[in-house]
């Protein structure tokens, strides 16, 4: 039997807290979210008393999140207070990991002949010069223009126009910007027949489902270049962008596709808290009853909740990497 063990901190200022009374926690992580987020729910009175929160942790306050089994928690979350709410008669604190920093304005600017990896550093120097930048999507823009935006709306539209993964470690203080689907993590094994306890996975076999991907580009004199991969007649996704060369777009379009042509899962299951699994990780997902579907997946999401009933991750699969 293992006993859940979790440390939640605060820090606002010189001032620091740890708290001390739970009555729920979620945290949603995502590879394809932007950002990453934590709801923190304690009781709304303590020994007839309303807990007063907001005065102590004001929006900004940063968070910090580690739970785990019997004195070994694992890094869950880093971010900071967005707002204190009172729901159900709980007291409840969410939380947006370093995106929060990121809904700044930044400086106008227009580039040409620029990567999207360069967009991204402009955005850190603008905002926080202390955050790195992983990157290793090769996407270029002819032109590309910031104008009266935040570092969100620019993060947002990169992420739609490229598809491309984006996602903040907010540990080690790294903006992370990647082709859709990259494993950059470890790699744990999961068994229908040992230890996930709850699946809504479907299998989507190879071809199973046809795509049609079109990219659709408008070049700086105003016309639109288009360029469509996959099998016609199959369902069609538009993807639109700001001027790019053909081959940042095909390059797109066919990074989207690679979803359709592997076979997958589709859903997620339940697990404990442990192996500890992160967004970016690989599963090694094992079936006795359908041996052919064994395989390496790339984790797309992971929640992680304790309540009452314990701890437990929601783990999303995505592709079938081998």
């Amino acid at each position: 039997m293992f006993n859940i063990d979790w440390h939640i901190s605060f820090r606002n200022g010189s001032k620091k807290y740890r708290l001390g009374i739970l009555a729920g926690l979620t945290v949603n992580a995502a590879i394809t979210n932007l950002a990453d987020t934590a709801e923190i729910r304690v009781p709304g009175t303590v020994l007839n008393e309303r807990l007063s929160l907001e005065d102590m942790l004001p929006r900004g306050t940063e968070v910090e999140i580690r739970a785990g089994y019997d004195g070994k928690p694992n890094y869950l979350f880093g971010g900071y207070v967005k707002d204190i709410t009172d729901k159900n008669g709980q007291t409840v604190i969410r939380c947006e990991d370093a995106l929060f920093l990121f809904r700044r304005p930044v400086g106008d600017k227009q580039f040409n002949g620029v990567s999207i990896c360069g967009i991204a550093a402009y955005l850190t120097g603008q905002i926080d010069a202390s955050f790195g930048v992983s990157c290793d999507y090769t996407i270029t823009y002819e032109k590309f223009i910031i104008r009266n935006a935040t570092g969100y709306d620019v993060l947002k539209k990169l992420s739609d126009e490229t598809k491309a993964d984006i996602w903040f470690d907010n540990q080690n203080k790294v903006l992370h910007i990647h082709p859709p689907y990259t494993s950059m993590g470890d790699r744990k094994v999961f068994s229908f027949q040992h230890n996930i306890e709850k699946s809504s996975l479907e299998w989507i076999g190879p071809g199973d489902e046809k795509q049609e991907v079109v990219v659709e580009s408008t070049d700086i004199q105003g016309h639109v270049r288009r360029i469509t991969e996959g099998t016609t007649g199959g369902d069609r996704m538009v993807i639109k962008t700001g001027p790019m060369s053909e081959a940042s777009m095909r390059q797109i379009a066919r990074e989207v596709l690679r979803k359709q042509q592997s076979g997958r899962y589709k859903g997620s299951f339940d697990a404990w808290l442990v192996p500890h699994v992160r967004p970016g990780d690989e599963v090694l997902i094992a079936d006795a009853d359908y041996p052919d579907r064994k395989g390496i997946y790339l984790v797309e999401a992971v929640r992680t909740q304790i309540g009452p009933q314990g701890g437990r991750q929601t783990i999303t699969p995505g592709i079938k990497l081998s």
